[in-house]
C-alpha cells in the first residue's frame, strides 16, 4: 500500500487528480466562465495580433495588428490573456486551459508529498478534497483564479524546501510560480507580501541563505518586468500595471470616502470624474466599472485621465476620511475571509453567460453550502493536527503559509475590491488539500 513517489508517479497522480476534479465541467458540459473570461480571451487575441505584427515589421513584411493598440481601453494580465487564447484554440476549447492550469497548480505540491499511503482515511481525505472543497469548482473555472494557490504554495516552498531541492526541481516550480504571479495584477502584491513574510520568518530564525535571496524575488520581478516591457512596447507607455481598471477608485466610491470627497470638491477641482459624470457618478462597483452608464460610456482618453488621477485622488480622499476608509477596508477584508461558495460561476456558451437548467441550478445551490462545510472541516482538521503536534515540519510550514495566504488574499481582493465567493474560494481548498497530504503520508492519523 505504501509507495514512494517518483517524478513519473507524481505526474500521473497530478494529471489524474486534475481530471477527476473536472467533474463540475462534466455536469454542465463545459467549463465555468465569468464576465471577464471574454475580456481575457479578447485581450489575448489582440496581444497575439500585435506581437505578430511587430514580428512581421521587424522582418520587413507588412503587418497591421498593432494598429489598434492605441485604442485599448483596459488591459488584462498579458501572460494569462495570451495563455488562455492560445490554449483555447484546440478542439477542447476553454476546457484545455482550465485543466492545464489545474495540473500546474497541483504540481506545485511536489516538495510536500514524498509518499502516498493508500488506506481508508486516505480515500476519505481525497473525497473531502474532490467532493466537498472548492477545488473542483475553481478547477473548472476559465479564469486565472486557481493560479492564486501556486503563489501561496511557492511561499511555503521558500520557507525550507528551496534549500533542499535540486536545481531542476526549483527551476520547474519557479516557472510555474512566475506564471501564476504574472497571471493577475492582484497576484503580484500577494506574492510580494508572502515573500516578505517568509523573508522575515527566515531572518528571525537566522536561516537566510544565498539560494533563498537569489530565487525568492524572481516571480515578483518577472511580473513587474513583463508588464513594464509589454506596456512600453505595445502601448508606448511603460507601466507596472498598464491600463488597469480603476478598481480602487470604484471601491472607495462604494464605501463612501471618494463619493463624499467629490461632492465637496468638484466645484473647486478639475477632476476628470467631475467633468465627465457631474452629479451622476455611479457609486456601485459593478455600475461604475461595467454598466453602460459607468466608465464604459466615456472615451479612452478620459479613462486614461481618470487612471492618471486615481492615486492622488484616493490619497486626498483618505486624508479627509481616514477612519471611514479604514473601517470599510477592514470590514470588507474580514467578510472576505469567510466568504466561500460557488457564486460567480456561470456555464459557458459561445463565450457568453449562459443559464443553468433546473437540475444544474439545484446542484449548484446544494454545493454552495457543501463547499462552506468542507472548507470549515478542513480548517478544523488541520488546526487539530497542528495542536496535537501531528504535522511534520514541512506540513507546518505549508499550514502556516496557507493561513497567512488566506488572510493576505482576503485583504488584497476583498478589502481593495469586493467580498465575493470566488476570491476566497480560489485558495480555501488548500486547507482540505493539506489534510489529504497529511493523511496520505501517515499510516495512522
Amino acid at each position: 500500500n505504501t509507495r514512494d513517489l517518483t517524478i513519473p508517479h507524481w505526474l500521473f497522480l497530478t494529471c489524474a487528480l486534475s481530471v477527476v476534479c473536472a467533474w463540475p465541467m462534466m455536469l454542465i458540459s463545459g467549463p465555468f466562465i465569468f464576465h471577464d473570461t471574454a475580456s481575457y480571451v479578447g485581450m489575448g487575441e489582440q496581444t497575439w495580433a500585435i506581437a505578430k505584427s511587430m514580428l512581421f515589421s521587424s522582418l520587413g513584411q507588412n503587418g497591421d495588428g498593432a494598429a489598434g493598440a492605441g485604442s485599448v481601453r483596459a488591459v488584462r494580465a498579458v501572460t494569462y490573456s495570451v495563455y488562455i487564447y492560445l490554449t483555447s484554440k484546440t478542439v477542447f476549447g476553454l476546457a484545455m486551459p482550465v485543466v492545464l492550469q489545474t495540473v500546474l497548480t497541483v504540481a506545485m505540491f511536489w516538495p510536500f508529498v514524498r509518499r502516498i499511503d493508500w488506506h481508508r482515511q486516505t480515500f476519505l481525505a481525497l473525497a473531502l478534497l474532490v467532493g466537498f472543497s472548492t477545488l473542483p469548482w475553481i478547477g473548472s473555472y476559465a479564469m486565472p483564479d486557481i493560479l492564486a494557490a501556486p503563489v501561496i504554495i511557492w511561499a511555503a516552498i521558500l520557507v525550507r524546501c528551496v534549500d533542499e531541492m535540486s536545481r531542476p526541481a526549483i527551476g520547474a516550480l519557479l516557472i510555474i510560480a512566475s506564471f501564476a504571479t504574472t497571471s493577475h495584477y492582484g497576484h503580484i502584491p500577494l506574492c510580494a507580501l508572502l515573500t516578505g513574510f517568509v523573508a522575515l520568518l527566515r531572518l528571525a530564525q537566522r536561516r537566510i541563505s544565498i539560494r533563498f535571496m537569489l530565487v525568492a524575488p524572481i516571480p515578483v520581478f518577472a511580473a513587474l518586468a513583463l508588464n513594464f516591457s509589454a506596456s512600453a512596447i505595445a502601448l508606448d507607455k511603460p507601466s507596472f500595471a498598464p491600463k488597469r481598471l480603476p478598481i480602487l477608485l470604484a471601491r472607495s466610491l462604494e464605501d463612501g470616502p471618494a463619493a463624499w470627497f467629490l461632492e465637496e470638491h468638484c466645484d473647486t477641482h478639475t477632476f476628470a470624474m467631475c467633468e465627465e459624470f457631474g452629479d451622476n457618478i455611479p457609486q456601485n462597483i459593478t455600475e461604475f466599472l461595467w454598466a453602460p452608464e459607468g466608465i464604459s460610456s466615456i472615451s479612452t482618453e478620459t479613462l486614461d485621465t481618470i487612471r492618471a488621477e486615481e492615486t492622488a485622488f484616493l490619497i486626498a480622499a483618505f486624508k479627509q476620511y481616514p477612519m471611514a476608509q479604514l473601517w470599510s477596508f477592514t470590514g470588507n477584508a474580514m467578510l472576505q475571509i469567510v466568504t466561500v461558495g460557488t457564486g460567480d460561476l456561470f456555464p459557458v456558451g459561445d463565450r457568453t453567460i449562459g443559464k443553468f437548467n433546473v437540475l444544474q441550478a439545484k446542484v449548484m445551490a446544494a454545493f454552495d453550502w457543501i463547499t462552506k462545510a468542507g472548507t470549515l472541516l478542513g480548517l478544523v482538521l488541520v488546526l487539530t493536527a497542528w495542536k496535537r503536534g501531528a504535522l511534520s515540519t514541512s506540513e507546518r510550514d505549508l499550514a502556516l503559509l496557507i493561513i497567512v495566504g488566506l488572510v493576505a488574499n482576503a485583504v488584497i481582493f476583498g478589502g481593495l475590491s469586493a467580498p465575493v465567493d470566488r476570491y476566497q474560494s480560489r485558495v480555501a481548498w488548500l486547507l482540505p488539500a493539506l489534510w489529504f497530504i497529511h493523511v496520505a503520508q501517515h499510516r495512522r492519523v
